[in-house]
């Protein structure tokens, strides 16, 4: 098919399809249709700064003093490179007191005096915690006025590390803040994201929504959305927007911003869950749609992990047998074996089945050296590392009627996480305690059958592949080097086809 030959538009909606289609979606033309018909403004910046579509002014606009001047007016603080962006070019800002950018709000973010809803998306690409200067920063600002004044933004907090990155739904001040007082973060219409998965090699997708705003009651949602997952909502406010005829609403791009801003959209509708999701499948990076499959851990490099490559932690000399390439734990009692010396980058293959329902194990990654002498001191029963959890679907009954409470703090699909003071940043989904890294996907098989994990963990980051699908992983962990442990956790579990390739 020879996209050149169609229209920009239908272009860009074939060229979606085949991005779905090629990693596998079964979305249909009808759900990319909805999305591409609501859509009001988007801007690639791949051949210009201007929009590629637009309903009001195409047009990209600096603000000097408190005018406007069509494109960029910022001695190259904010440009447009040519490559380095999702597909293409995108908006590069390199200083955080360059002059500020917009596009015209009136029509490309269509304003209702009633009943109004909306969407924002765009991507970004950056590491907060290194590339941006102290203080709040804005990456995206859709106002009339000022920030807290009939006003929507996503920054990230002026500190922390990592710094929370937030949403923030504001009505106008009259409304939230009568009486004009410093008002805590905390009781604003403000929602924080915790270990935001930003980093410098990675494209991040943010999206919000809002509905229900200018109805006179306290029913207006504003939802946040990252990577296409949602991470909370605004709810329980009067959200009165008055934005004035003779007030030039914008949305401000890049305010104290570091890092690079791609594939901006706008829609005149809120999207569901399911079409943001949708977006952020279609739109990400190819070098992202990584193909599924199972990685056997056969080539150069690559070799098998048996019993004499382990060393008894802080179990019983019977917990562990290994024959005809089978590794058997009894799961008692609760304890380690750990390689024969520490490890730091590598990709690992393991096939696990639990024999018995609500079975409990994992592969602990970079255990500490000094965890691991406690243990065999007798101290503790589990190493501080990053912990790939293996779990019988079986074992979320069996802890709700043990405890007595819901247990929505884990899955059976493949956890990732730190344990002890070990630390990482999650990818999402994450767990409500904003530590552990939820499976996207629930692939795991159930007890006596066998699983097969694909797990990369290099440079302090770990991804896990379930049956041939990535579903979970997490960043900046520390420590990034330590010991490989297989655990033992109250449950007969066996493994086999243990295969390791360590790289530099």
């Amino acid at each position: 098919m020879n996209l050149e030959s169609l229209t920009p538009c239908r272009a860009t909606f074939v060229a979606l399809f085949l991005i779905l289609f090629a990693g596998g979606s079964c979305l249909c033309f009808g759900d990319l249709e909805a999305i591409q018909k609501a859509r009001t403004l988007r801007a690639s910046f791949d051949t210009g700064i201007d929009a590629d579509e637009a309903k009001g002014d195409a047009k990209l606009y600096t603000r000097v003093g408190k005018a406007a001047e069509a494109g960029l007016q910022t001695e190259d603080a904010t440009r447009r490179v040519e490559e380095g962006g999702l597909r293409g070019g995108a908006l590069k800002f390199t200083k955080s007191k360059a002059p500020w950018v917009f596009f015209k709000a009136a029509d490309n973010v269509p304003y209702a005096s009633e009943n109004w809803s909306g969407t924002v998306s765009c991507w970004l690409k950056l590491d907060p915690e290194e590339d941006l200067d102290p203080g709040y920063c804005d990456p995206l600002q859709l106002t009339t006025r000022t920030w807290n004044d009939g006003a929507f933004f996503v920054d990230f907090d002026k500190e922390g590390d990592p710094r929370d990155f937030r949403l923030g739904a504001f009505a106008d001040l009259p409304i939230w803040n009568p009486e004009k007082k410093e008002v805590p973060e905390s009781e604003r219409p403000l929602l924080s994201v915790k270990n935001p998965p930003f980093g410098r090699n990675d494209w991040t997708h943010v999206a919000f929504t809002w509905e229900k705003f200018n109805t006179g009651k306290k029913d207006g949602v504003a939802r946040f959305y990252l990577n296409g997952h949602l991470q909370g909502s605004i709810t329980g406010w009067n959200q009165q927007f008055t934005w004035k005829a003779e007030e030039e609403s914008r949305l401000y791009l890049g305010l104290n911003y570091i890092g690079l801003l791609d594939e901006l959209s706008c829609y005149d509708r809120p999207l569901t869950g399911e079409e943001i999701a949708i977006l952020y499948r279609a739109e990400q990076p190819a070098a992202a749609k990584l193909p599924q499959a199972m990685i056997d851990g056969t080539g150069p490099g690559w070799r098998s992990l048996g019993g004499a490559d382990f060393v008894n932690v802080n179990c019983d000399p019977d917990t562990w047998r290994w024959e005809d390439g089978f590794a058997h734990c009894t799961g008692k009692p609760v304890g380690v074996i750990r390689t024969l010396k520490p490890v730091t980058n590598c990709e690992l293959v393991v096939e696990w089945r639990h024999l018995k329902s609500g079975g409990n194990s994992g592969v602990f990654l970079w255990a500490s050296e000094k965890s691991i002498k406690q243990l065999e001191a007798g101290k503790g029963r589990l190493p501080h590392g990053i912990e790939v959890q293996i779990l019988d679907h079986g074992y979320t009954e069996l802890y709700e009627k043990r405890h007595q409470k819901p247990s929505d703090w884990f899955t059976t699909n493949g956890d990732v996480f730190p344990t002890g003071p070990a630390k990482m940043v999650p990818f999402l989904p994450v767990a409500p305690n904003g530590k552990r890294s939820f499976p996207s996907k629930n692939v795991s098989k159930g007890i006596n059958e066998w699983n097969h994990y694909y797990i990369r963990a290099i440079n302090g980051e770990v991804r896990l592949w379930v049956n041939g699908e990535e579903v979970s992983g997490g960043t900046k962990c520390d420590p990034a080097t330590g010991y490989l442990c297989l655990e033992s956790e109250g449950s007969p579990v066996e493994f086999r086809n243990l295969r390791i390739r360590e790289l530099p």
